[in-house]
């Protein structure tokens, strides 16, 4: 499992099937993944309490669709913490934190609450 490059996580079919929120919590089992280029979620609860997830340097596109995060602070997601070579990024109906971004060079933001840019 070492050399996947793309994860992709729909959970609209598992809440379907169990009738609750599907969360996921676990980002340390994604840091050891250093082939990992690209994830997409959708439909998750993301839960970052408790933890300071480790950084994700091989990822460059992240693509995030109906997902709710959760941290200790009640903060919007700093997806440069976690995130810091990212090149692409597309954010639909999600609450994050786009700040100091550096690498960026595409960005799609679709049904977004107002975020933090700068």
């Amino acid at each position: 499992m070492h050399k996947l490059g793309v994860l992709a996580v729909d959970a609209e079919i598992l809440q379907f099937l169990e009738g609750e929120q599907i969360q996921f919590s676990d980002f340390e089992l994604l840091a050891g993944l250093s082939n990992l280029q690209r994830i997409r979620l959708e439909n998750l609860s993301i839960n970052l309490k408790g933890s300071k997830p480790r950084q994700l340097r091989s990822v460059k596109k992240l693509d995030i669709k109906s997902c709710s995060f959760m941290s200790d602070d009640d903060l919007p997601l700093e997806l440069c913490d976690m995130f810091p070579n990212l090149v692409l990024l597309t954010i639909t109906n999600c609450f994050v934190s786009i700040a100091d971004l550096n690498h960026l060079r595409s960005l799609s933001l679709i049904d977004c609450c107002p975020m933090k840019l700068a």
